[in-house]
């Protein structure tokens, strides 16, 4: 009989060995682009998809020369793949702002491309959300965000009410991959143009904290199964 348990027991630790290698040699083939929604018309939360995230370029404020190309806070820099209007939600326009928001935001009303705009973000970032609004007057509108990585994130529509005001959209990444670009588009606001803001970020040099990841996690997991089978395995054979 202790034979017997003894050779099932090597088994199973040769299987737990076996899958813990497994989930380690595929970590970045699992790595994924999470596009998240869910939050909706209301404030941002604290944290998207485990990450601690930090405010963004809320505090800019107007710029009178009304074209720019980037935005740039804790020292860190998101490029616009085109010229945009920065401004402040109210004293700017975009008073339809959802819940209660009175903070930065830029807008394409005046770009060459109204409806599209690409955001390259910087090296390092795990997470990053932002909230979109048509311009028109009335209306509900198709609101697309798209991950670079798009094998693994692809595209996420939401329709938008613009009497409801911004709608928030969060794309984070899994097995210690990074996002590098974002692009939004709302196709049907060929005259009237759209505009985003309110940005959250999680930047590895920006501060912040992160939960473990899934695939770091099940490594733990299986690493601390391994051990619970040697020491049932080592007291059987004494």
């Amino acid at each position: 009989m202790t034979r017997i348990v003894l050779r099932t027991t090597r088994t199973w630790l040769a299987c737990v060995a076996l899958l813990t290698g497994w989930v380690a040699a595929s970590g970045t083939l699992r790595a994924a682009v999470i596009v998240d929604t869910s939050t909706g018309y209301s404030s941002p939360t604290a944290q998207l998809g485990g990450y601690t995230m930090t405010p963004f370029g809320r505090s800019l404020g107007t710029i009178p020369s009304s074209t720019v190309n980037s935005a740039t806070d804790l020292g860190l820099t998101v490029q616009f793949s085109g010229a945009v209007e920065q401004t402040t939600v109210g004293a700017g326009g975009w008073a339809g702002w959802s819940h209660g928001y009175t903070g930065t935001v830029w807008h394409t009303a005046f770009s060459a491309t109204k409806t599209s705009i690409t955001l390259t973000l910087p090296t390092g970032t795990k997470a990053f959300y932002f909230y979109a609004m048509p311009g028109a007057a009335s209306g509900s509108y198709n609101v697309s965000l798209d991950t670079v990585e798009a094998a693994q994130g692809g595209t996420v529509t939401k329709l938008v009410d613009v009497f409801s005001g911004a709608h928030f959209f969060g794309a984070y990444t899994t097995a210690g991959s990074s996002l590098t670009q974002l692009t939004i588009s709302v196709p049907g606001v060929v005259n009237d143009g759209f505009a985003f803001g309110e940005f959250g970020i999680y930047n590895d040099n920006a501060g912040g904290g992160a939960v473990p990841e899934p695939t770091s996690m099940a490594i733990f997991g299986l690493s601390g199964l391994a051990f619970v089978a040697r020491r049932v395995a080592a007291k059987r054979r004494s």
